[in-house]
């Protein structure tokens, strides 16, 4: 049963839960993270929209947000955006990444941390707007 903030009854339906390890709400959209798949469901019913493979990690994959037409999810320190309409999957290069890496999508953009494996100032946050992260999407890679 999905509610809103105020306890209303947005919706429910039934759902698998075996392997689901985490899922967020998008506006008219439901992503589940279950196992090495993606799962784009409609919110309001819940019926399967699409089911994309991603990276996986011995560290762990976590799904860290979903905003618009995209997902954020991290595969050990490797953060990937993935664009829900048709699979696609980028990974940020981040020179000298180390971990914790994790990630937050909002409507100004994409806000993501790291740690640097030199230097005394290890920790780093970092932007990538929302029409940088669309346009990426039509060229071949993202940096930071």
């Amino acid at each position: 049963m999905l509610l809103s903030v105020h306890g209303k009854q947005l919706a429910a339906f039934t759902l698998q839960r075996t392997g689901i390890t985490d899922m967020k709400l998008a506006g008219l959209q439901l992503i589940i993270l279950r196992g090495s798949t993606l799962e784009v469901r409609d919110a309001r019913k819940g019926t399967l929209r699409h089911r994309w493979t991603i990276a996986r990690s011995i560290a762990g994959t976590a799904l860290e947000d979903a905003q618009g037409n995209f997902a954020v999810y991290t595969a050990g320190i490797a953060i990937h955006v993935l664009r829900l309409s048709d699979g696609r999957d980028q990974v940020i290069a981040i020179e000298d990444e180390a971990e914790p890496a994790h990630a937050d999508l909002e409507p100004t953009g994409l806000y993501y941390s790291y740690n640097t494996s030199s230097g005394t100032a290890a920790g780093r946050v970092a932007l990538v707007p929302y029409a940088r992260l669309a346009a990426a999407f039509a060229t071949a890679s993202m940096s930071k």
